[in-house]
């Protein structure tokens, strides 16, 4: 869009030239002489229809020269806002990158926690297996002791 209202300028920069030149060369004429014109009046004095035409064409330069200058500001204030936009996706790319360091570290946290999880699971079975071998240690020791305990009972009884 932008190139075709660069173009249209251009354009109309060219277009502008051209009445520039006729407008000039309309007023160079009309100080030599109405030969050049329409004649609708003679003599070495412009008539009213060459000064109209003039006018006229003096006030489509003006007019095409605000309209110029109206694309022009239109494309100043296009360029500047595609260079906020700009500024506004450098920033997003900055916050999405930091986000991503921020997303890599939690997923480095999540495997870190998995991983002490599943040791801690198998400390957990291996101190279940350990405290049921304690147990039941415990309990032939006290059925040994016991045994013990009657013999010597019965060897001093007797």
């Amino acid at each position: 869009m932008l190139r075709k209202q660069c173009s249209a300028n251009v354009c109309l920069t060219k277009y502008l030239g051209q009445v520039r030149k006729i407008v000039s060369y309309s007023r160079r004429k009309m100080l030599r002489g109405p030969s050049g014109f329409k004649q609708s009046c003679s003599g070495t004095i412009p008539c009213h229809c060459h000064s109209q035409e003039i006018f006229q064409l003096e006030n489509e330069l003006v007019f095409n020269e605000a309209v110029i200058e109206e694309r022009d500001q239109g494309i100043k204030e296009i360029q500047q806002q595609i260079g906020e936009v700009n500024d506004i996706f450098k920033d997003l790319a900055v916050m999405v990158h930091d986000q991503g360091i921020v997303i890599d570290d939690i997923d480095s946290n999540i495997e870190s926690s998995h991983s002490v999880t599943v040791q801690a699971n198998r400390q957990l079975v291996k101190a279940s297996k350990t405290q049921r071998s304690n147990n039941s240690l415990s309990c032939l020791l006290i059925v040994i002791f016991a045994v013990a305990l009657l013999i010597v009972i019965i060897v001093l009884a007797a």
